[in-house]
């Protein structure tokens, strides 16, 4: 788990108590600390220990490791029995329930600042337009950002108790599995700013339809102030109506009718596109891949330029901004071929602009397309993968792999609309698609891997290029 480590030396911990309504059984107020962990293994000297309950494990049994690696002591719960060999000096501070006085001193700490907080929400692109948003505002200032997954209600508090009087601008991802989720985050971070990317299929399992995830996604907009701004995607039919509340709205697509929008896009090694906003223009070239990251970029543009960022940071932020792995990353071979590599996640909207992606992409050889289950889908789980297998037949696939039950519906449907029968490689293996591509692949060939994210795609990258 994430380790904290840059808490502000003016926040102290009558500043926990204060805001957990927290009860000091051991230890002094005046102790000095420098950060949050809730993972004993790995925690630092002089940090505090948050011994948070887990399905499979409960933080009261790691107190002590904590303590003897060099915590300060430990915020624990009411049903903590202080032992009779507690170390002298060290702190133990009791709260009614441990997850809530954490959400407790985030939300607390967030109030204490006035660095203004952007909020990305989404069904695809979040992460990426979270990293362009924080590239951007990196440009002016230091940037406090959801590293990794920690998007959730334990993950985004962790991330607010980084907050220093050092930092500029904070940029945090939502992310969510169920109605009310989206509510609870919006209220721990008070954003300034919320984006709401796109509405599509990813959570289908939990949601139950569009409508439904639109709802959910509506939280971030009802929970924060009328006077914040609204940043959503004028192109997709679900968003139009998510911010009512707001009294200001910025919009974003390829629309000529969007207020943020892109022209003369093109994709070559790089993307470039013109990006207009009120009379303003800047031409931007992307170090990226992908029609789909011309809208996170212009979703990332917005959400700064609300906060009158000048356009030549945000043309600067977009050109220079770094992606985590495993999200349309580019790379050739020594054998001359092409990789790209998307395992990250999948739903039947991202497998589809990716597919595009790999089609436009591709200057001379094969277009090769390897893709895994895609999850969350509940009982539409079928019809999904189906229509992704008759939209990969309509389009120019030489070879299609797939891995995973699910997956099978890819290719039956694949098979159904006409592609070859020997170029249809159906419930292979990680490896065995592996091995099957390393003797198939020629110089100039471009193959794209996709997958949910508990099925592990990357794998068949890894294979690709080991040695």
């Amino acid at each position: 788990m994430m380790k904290i480590t840059s808490l502000s030396k003016d926040i102290s911990l009558t500043d926990i108590l204060k805001a957990t309504q927290g009860e000091l059984l051991s230890g002094a107020v005046d102790v000095p600390f420098f950060g949050i962990s809730i993972d004993s293994r790995g925690i630092s000297q002089g940090q505090l220990f948050w011994a948070l309950r887990g399905e499979r494990f409960d933080g009261h049994h790691f107190v002590d490791q904590a303590v003897e690696s060099g915590a300060i002591g430990a915020v624990v719960g009411q049903c903590f029995i202080l032992p009779t060999n507690w170390t002298e000096g060290k702190v133990l501070i009791q709260v009614p329930d441990r997850l809530k006085a954490l959400q407790d001193f985030a939300k607390y700490l967030r109030c204490k600042i006035s660095a203004p907080v952007i909020a990305v929400t989404g069904s695809n692109g979040m992460t990426t337009t979270k990293e362009m948003i924080a590239s951007i505002l990196n440009e002016s200032g230091r940037v406090l950002k959801t590293e990794g997954n920690q998007n959730n209600l334990i993950g985004l508090p962790l991330t607010l108790t980084r907050l220093s009087s050092k930092v500029d601008s904070v940029v945090l991802e939502l992310g969510m599995n169920d109605f009310g989720e989206i509510r609870k985050l919006t209220r721990i971070c008070n954003p300034d700013v919320g984006v709401v990317t796109n509405i599509g299929p990813a959570h289908l399992e939990f949601f139950g339809s569009l409508e439904k995830i639109s709802q959910a996604k509506a939280e971030l907009f009802e929970e924060m102030n009328s006077d914040g701004v609204a940043v959503i995607n004028y192109d997709d039919p679900f968003c139009g109506a998510l911010a009512k509340n707001i009294n200001k709205v910025i919009t974003f697509g390829l629309s000529k009718e969007a207020m943020v929008k892109a022209e003369n896009l093109h994709q070559g090694k790089n993307l470039t596109f013109t990006l207009y906003y009120n009379e303003e223009q800047a031409k931007i070239t992307l170090p990226l891949i992908g029609k789909h990251n011309v809208y996170n970029a212009l979703a990332a543009a917005a959400a700064t330029l609300a906060l009158k960022v000048p356009l030549s940071n945000v043309r600067r932020g977009l050109e220079n901004v770094t992606i985590p792995p495993m999200r349309m990353v580019q790379f050739k071979t020594g054998e001359g071929y092409t990789i790209i590599n998307d395992a990250y996640n999948a739903n039947p909207i991202s497998v589809r602009v990716a597919i595009e992606t790999l089609v436009q992409c591709k200057k001379r050889g094969r277009a090769i397309l390897v893709l895994g289950d895609m999850l969350e889908l509940g009982n539409k789980a079928e019809k999904f993968h189906r229509e992704v297998g008759s939209f990969i037949a309509q389009r120019p696939i030489e070879y299609l792999f797939t891995s995973g039950p699910l997956a099978h519906w890819i290719a039956e449907e694949a098979l159904a609309g006409g592609m070859k029968k020997d170029h249809v490689f159906v419930d292979f293996s990680q490896d065995e698609i592996a091995n099957n591509l390393k003797n198939l692949l020629l110089r100039g060939d471009s193959v794209l891997v996709k997958g949910s994210r508990g099925v592990k795609m990357e794998k068949v990258v890894e294979l690709l290029v080991e040695n």
